[in-house]
C-alpha cells in the first residue's frame, strides 16, 4: 500500500473514526483503524464493540492498493501537528507503516486487518429515509434521560417506535421520561420498534448534521444502521421488553399551571443554587396564582422567590422536584410558555410546551 493525501482531508475522517476508539485490554486492534484502499479510494472503518463506523475519501495520488490496521489516536495526533495543505505519503512494507511528511519521518507498527473484526451485513432489514436533522432532532429531544448501567437493561438506551404516522423516542430512568415525536407524511414505514444503546446514541448525535440531507436507516433484529454519502454508522441494539410508557402520561388532567418559560428558569437557577447536595431538591407551593421556590440545605441555609403564573384550578399545592432533573427537561423546550399537568395525587409531574404535545416530559416527585 502506497498513497498521498492532503492532511485536511485525512484528518477530516480520522476525526470521526477516533471517536468510538476506546482503551480494549482484551482485543487490543481495537484501538486501531482499520484502513484499505482500493484504487483511489480510501476506506478507514474503526469499531468499539458495541458501534462501528465506516468513512471513506479519495487520495491525491494512488501507487498500490492494499489493507492494514494501525493505531488511531497515534496517526491522528500525527495528522493534527501538521498544517491542512500538508501531502503526506503512507507507504506499507513488511508490516510498518511509513509516514513522510515535509521533513519528517514517522514508523509506525501494524496489525494484521485479518484479525481485525468488522460488523457483518445486515441481513432480512426493514429499510426507511429520513432527514438528517428530523432523526437528529428527536434524538436531542429525548436522550438525556436514558439511564446509566440500570440493571433494567432495556432502560440503558433509546426506545424508539417507527409508524407510518410519526417516528417516537422515549427515554427514562425510572425517576423521569422523555418522549419526543415526529409526525410523518407519505413515508414507507412499517411499523417497528427497537432500542438503541446509550453508546450508539451519543454517536449518532455527533455523526448526524442539522440539514436536509437524506439519510437511509437499515434495522433488524440487532442492528441498526445508517448510511450517508460519506458515512456509514452501525450500532448493537437491546434487547428486550421496554415498559408501557403511556400509562405514566396524564390524559385529563386535573391541574393545569400555566408558567413562563424564560422567568421560571432564572428562578429556579438561582433558588437552586441552596438545594440539598444529596437529592437537590426544591419544594414548590402554589397558591392563588403565585409559585413559591423554596430551598433549604444541611447547613440551615435556605431561598425563596415569588413568581406570578396562571393557575387553572382554585386548590392550593405543594410538591417538590429535583432541580437538576428540572432544569435538564426545561433546557430542551423552546416555548414562551409551558403547561405542568398534574393530578390530584400528585404522583407525576407531567411538562410540556403550550399547545405542543409533541414532546412531553415526566418528572417523579420528591418525598422529603
Amino acid at each position: 500500500m502506497k498513497f498521498i493525501i492532503e492532511q485536511k482531508k485525512i484528518l477530516k475522517i480520522l476525526k470521526k473514526n477516533n471517536s468510538i476508539i476506546v482503551k480494549n485490554y482484551n482485543n487490543p486492534i481495537l484501538e486501531n483503524i482499520f484502513i484499505k484502499l482500493n484504487k483511489k479510494k480510501l476506506i478507514l472503518i474503526s469499531n468499539n464493540v458495541e458501534t462501528e463506523l465506516i468513512t471513506k475519501t479519495y487520495v491525491d495520488h494512488q501507487f498500490s492498493s492494499g489493507e492494514t490496521t494501525i493505531s488511531g489516536k497515534k496517526l491522528f495526533n500525527i495528522c493534527k501537528s501538521f498544517s491542512e495543505h500538508s501531502k503526506i505519503l503512507f507507504s506499507l512494507k513488511k508490516k510498518i507503516m511509513k509516514i513522510n511528511i515535509e521533513t519528517v519521518v514517522f514508523k509506525l507498527s501494524t496489525l494484521p486487518s485479518s484479525e481485525y473484526p468488522k460488523f457483518n451485513s445486515l441481513k432480512k432489514y426493514k429499510k426507511f429515509t429520513i432527514s438528517q436533522k428530523y432523526f437528529k432532532k428527536i434524538i436531542q429531544k429525548s436522550y438525556f434521560c436514558i439511564a446509566k448501567n440500570d440493571a433494567r437493561h432495556y432502560l440503558n438506551g433509546l426506545y424508539f417506535i417507527f409508524n407510518k404516522k410519526f417516528i417516537r423516542a422515549v427515554s427514562t430512568d425510572g425517576y423521569r421520561m422523555a418522549i419526543s415525536t415526529i409526525l410523518l407524511k407519505n413515508v414507507n414505514f412499517k411499523n417497528n420498534s427497537i432500542i438503541i444503546t446509550k453508546t450508539g446514541i451519543l454517536e449518532m448525535l455527533k455523526l448526524l448534521k442539522e440539514n436536509d440531507e437524506k439519510i437511509y436507516i437499515l434495522i433488524n433484529n440487532y442492528n441498526l444502521r445508517i448510511y450517508t454519502k460519506k458515512i456509514i454508522f452501525t450500532t448493537k441494539l437491546i434487547e428486550g421488553n421496554f415498559p408501557n410508557y403511556k400509562n405514566l402520561i396524564i390524559k385529563k388532567p386535573e391541574i393545569i399551571l400555566e408558567i413562563n418559560l424564560k422567568i421560571f428558569k432564572k428562578a429556579l437557577n438561582r433558588i437552586s443554587i441552596l438545594s440539598d447536595s444529596s437529592f437537590y431538591g426544591i419544594q414548590f407551593h402554589v397558591k392563588k396564582n403565585v409559585m413559591k421556590i423554596i430551598s433549604k440545605n444541611e447547613e440551615n441555609e435556605s431561598a425563596k422567590e415569588k413568581i406570578l403564573i396562571k393557575q387553572k384550578h382554585p386548590k392550593n399545592i405543594k410538591f417538590n422536584l429535583n432541580s437538576k432533573y428540572l432544569l435538564n427537561i426545561l433546557q430542551n423546550i423552546n416555548s414562551e410558555k409551558i403547561h405542568f399537568l398534574l393530578n390530584k395525587k400528585i404522583s407525576i409531574i407531567q411538562i410540556k410546551e403550550k399547545n405542543n404535545n409533541l414532546n412531553i416530559y415526566i418528572i417523579m416527585p420528591l418525598i422529603f
